[in-house]
């Protein structure tokens, strides 16, 4: 619920708007999905599953019966529960209730991690299942559909590239979080020395192909023979 909270309050503060929300269901036959629509900017929409955490290598936590979407997609358990009982989902019947989110919305992009990875390359396991579910929902929907994966924990060896406002803006996104989450940092003092002090400034996408695509940055005019930082 703190998760919840926290990413309701990211959302507002990259909407520039009041953290007020109403709330509805997702609408998804046989599978109650609280959907929280931003007041002051109503296309904004949050759908909580509320899916068990998997630990970092799929092998999943005590508390939820060791259940995790990796061993949902290796097909290692057959089911997977919500952690507040509410639903239960076959891998087909996840990425049918993804398609069906998808259809609902009808969207021109659709951004999800990184979908190039593997399982147990230093990633986080939770990381991989949701991108390839997603690819897979994508895939049902539209497979032309405008589709990126974001580059999850091992973007922090990748250099530095994000700063100025970018990152102001960013860690401001995040900083809103992260007050509700205390196993993370919530400041940029706190944060000094953690792993989010190298994944706020980097932002990297992945391709099918498994390269990944960096961002140079704003665009700029300069003259001929000047240095240019990218």
């Amino acid at each position: 619920q703190s998760r919840e909270s926290g990413v309701q309050a990211a959302y507002a503060e990259m909407a520039d708007v009041a953290n007020s929300w109403t709330q509805n269901d997702a609408g998804v036959q046989g599978h109650p999905i609280p959907l929280p629509t931003l007041a002051d900017q109503p296309s904004i929409s949050l759908a909580f599953m509320r899916l068990p955490d998997g630990n970092l290598d799929g092998s999943g936590f005590p508390s939820h019966n060791f259940e995790s979407l990796q061993q949902l997609w290796t097909g290692a358990i057959p089911t997977i529960d919500a952690v507040d009982g509410s639903s239960s989902y076959t891998t087909s019947s996840l990425v049918n209730t993804l398609t069906n989110l998808i259809t609902a919305f009808s969207p021109v992009q659709l951004n999800t991690q990184d979908y190039v990875g593997t399982y147990g390359d230093g990633d986080h396991s939770d990381h991989y299942s949701v991108a390839y579910l997603t690819q897979a929902a994508q895939q049902q929907y539209n497979p032309a559909l405008a589709f990126t994966g974001y580059l999850d924990y091992t973007a922090a060896s990748l250099p530095v590239n994000i700063s100025g406002a970018d990152l102001t803006s960013k860690q401001n996104a995040f900083f809103s979080y992260a007050q509700y989450d205390y196993l993370v940092c919530n400041s940029t003092s706190s944060c000094s020395g953690t792993p989010y002090a190298s994944f706020l400034p980097r932002q990297y996408t992945v391709t099918a192909a498994g390269g990944l695509v960096a961002n140079a940055g704003a665009d700029q005019t300069v003259s001929v023979g000047s240095a240019v930082t990218l």
